[in-house]
């Protein structure tokens, strides 16, 4: 688990500088920076006004780092965390989208590619969590098949 990774790649993904989270949280740019550094612990109140800037639940920093495509490593608790993120992701993508095609504003190759990138990660995290899941009860059957 990294959360000052974390921090940066949330940061990066949507296309923020760090001073635009600084002026955010209303806190010295140098003081963020330092954050995303690991060089000083990140005080809860700050992770919260983080989450509640992304839309993603604090345990979205927890993550042992969020992966662009490999979902195999994570937890089901973090693979849960991080279909919610994709799936505001995606939602949030989709209505932009709509709302452009409303306005008559054309929608651009990029912008196509990311919802389809988005919709190839949630299906592939739901792929991954229903494996574990697979895994969990196979191996709860044969322990019960042992006990009986």
């Amino acid at each position: 688990m990294n959360i000052c990774n974390n921090l940066r790649t949330l940061r990066k993904q949507k296309g923020f500088r760090q001073k635009d989270i600084a002026q955010h949280l209303d806190i010295r740019i140098q003081n963020y920076s330092r954050y995303e550094l690991g060089d000083r612990n990140i005080p809860f109140d700050i992770l919260e006004r983080l989450a509640d800037f992304y839309h993603y639940p604090v345990q979205a920093f927890f993550i042992k780092d969020i992966p662009d495509s490999d979902f195999s490593d994570l937890t089901i608790t973090e693979l849960g965390v991080l279909f919610d993120m994709k799936t505001y992701d995606f939602v949030e993508h989709h209505k932009r989208l709509e709302e452009d095609s409303v306005n008559k504003n054309s929608i651009s190759e990029a912008d196509t590619e990311k919802l389809n990138k988005l919709s190839a990660d949630l299906i592939s995290i739901k792929s991954a969590l229903m494996l574990k899941v697979a895994n969990i009860l196979s191996a709860s059957h044969k322990l019960k098949e042992r006990w009986m």
